[in-house]
């Protein structure tokens, strides 16, 4: 019985002992004067609708047809690209004629009424693009490269490949689809019957001696294709072999390829005049032809929060009903990059990255309906202004092979649309949330 009082008792000290130290470790590390005082802020933030002539793109693929909406007018793309020969390429020997010179226009995807028919004209340039160092921009002049006078050929198409059918484009031998424009056969006799050697040793001599093809369309509308390879093929005979009477089809091809220009061009008809411009919302409009600024006031925060630290700063977008709007036919833009005003000419001429710093991009949650930029605290805290302007700029962002590291960042050029609600709307939708640490 003794002996239980006794247990009872140490038991009792040592948990007496073990919440005194509990106690005074708490006082040791946060005394009464220094406990943090972590603090919320919600700002509104002042956005508008900034219209863009052009922009600089470079991308490996051609955009060609016209899109038209009520609500946000006419969309057109063409393009103008050169092709390349392989060096010191040389017409076989055993090649008597030449068949016919086909262009062929390969795509990947489109955009708009798979039926819609456009008329696709296809022109020589009479004048050289330089080289692919020069920036060109979406509204290049045609009229600087090809007067139009030169017609090489034309045909009208859909972009349902409705002439294969569907057993056959689920096989290994559908190479996908693709336009067939037949050239005008002038094209033999210059590559051809008077064949020089010279205008084929290299890419400068090659798109010297033949500047280039301008793709436009004079008809049709509801359709984009995303072009992704472009052939000029001169298609003859030849025998088998050297000792076999046997005859086989073959082509000899010039392509586009990274050592040369693709040009794509974009114009907008009616957008600024059709875009309805509320108060309570803002437009992003891709191919590039809308974007969004938006004020960010960094003196004002500085004085509200002081010289503390800030923790997170989140800004929040949010759309205006995309599902119920008749001209989202256009689907909001994937991907937004947030960068300062300054930077969006040089940014995309140089080839940058976001740098989670100075530049952000943020995914579209269509669960939410939101773009969130998740922490902007160093923007804040670099910015040497009063209010910092930004644009918000749909892109397309390419990363590695393990999704962990961006690879470029390239102004989004498939067509694409969103409205952001104003921080004058109801429940504060274009906001900046802060939480910071105060001492």
């Amino acid at each position: 019985m003794k002996l239980r009082y006794v247990l009872a008792g140490i038991i009792a000290f040592v948990a007496f002992s073990c919440n005194d130290d509990e106690n005074e470790i708490g006082f040791t590390l946060q005394p009464t004067g220094d406990q943090i005082d972590v603090k919320s802020h919600v700002f509104d933030i002042s956005s508008q609708t900034v219209f863009l002539d052009s922009m600089f793109i470079k991308t490996d693929t051609a955009f060609l047809g016209q899109y038209t909406t009520p609500e946000l007018g006419t969309t057109k793309a063409d393009f103008m690209a050169q092709v390349n020969c392989t060096k010191g390429f040389a017409w076989s020997s055993d090649i008597k004629t030449i068949d016919s010179v086909i262009l062929k226009l390969y795509y990947k995807g489109f955009f708009g009424d798979s039926l819609a028919p456009m008329n696709v004209t296809v022109y020589e340039l009479n004048n050289k693009q330089s080289n692919q160092k020069k920036n060109y921009y979406t509204n290049t002049n045609v009229a600087d490269f090809c007067d139009m006078k030169n017609l090489l050929g034309q045909k009208t198409v859909v972009a349902a490949d409705i002439l294969v059918s569907d057993s056959l484009k689920s096989t290994t031998n559908y190479d996908g689809p693709y336009i067939s424009i037949r050239l005008d056969n002038k094209l033999i006799n210059r590559f051809f019957n008077n064949y020089n050697a010279a205008n084929f040793a290299s890419t400068e001599a090659f798109t010297n001696f033949f500047k280039g093809l301008y793709v436009t369309t004079n008809f049709g509308d509801g359709t984009i294709l995303f072009i992704d390879d472009i052939y000029m093929q001169f298609c003859y005979t030849q025998p088998y072999s050297s000792t076999s009477d046997s005859m086989v089809m073959r082509a000899a091809t010039f392509a586009t390829s990274k050592e040369v220009v693709l040009n794509n061009r974009v114009k907008h008809t009616n957008l600024k005049e059709k875009y309805s411009a509320a108060d309570s919302v803002t437009l992003i409009k891709s191919p590039i032809g809308a974007i969004t600024k938006v004020a960010i006031p960094i003196k004002a925060i500085r004085d509200s929060t002081g010289n503390n630290e800030l923790n997170t700063v989140e800004l929040t977008l949010t759309a205006d009903n995309p599902s119920s709007e008749k001209y989202m036919s256009y689907v909001p833009p994937y991907k937004l990059l947030l960068l300062k005003e300054s930077e969006l000419i040089p940014f995309f001429e140089n080839e940058q990255l976001y740098d989670s710093e100075s530049s952000y991009v943020a995914t579209y949650s269509s669960a939410n309906q939101t773009y969130t930029f998740k922490n902007i605290a160093k923007l804040l805290s670099n910015s040497d202004k009063d209010v910092q302007e930004m644009y918000l700029v749909p892109v397309t962002v390419n990363f590695n092979s393990s999704a962990s590291l961006a690879t470029n960042v390239k102004p989004m050029f498939t067509p694409a649309a969103v409205r952001l609600k104003k921080s004058t709307c109801a429940n504060r939708p274009l906001r900046l949330n802060l939480i910071y640490s105060k001492f």
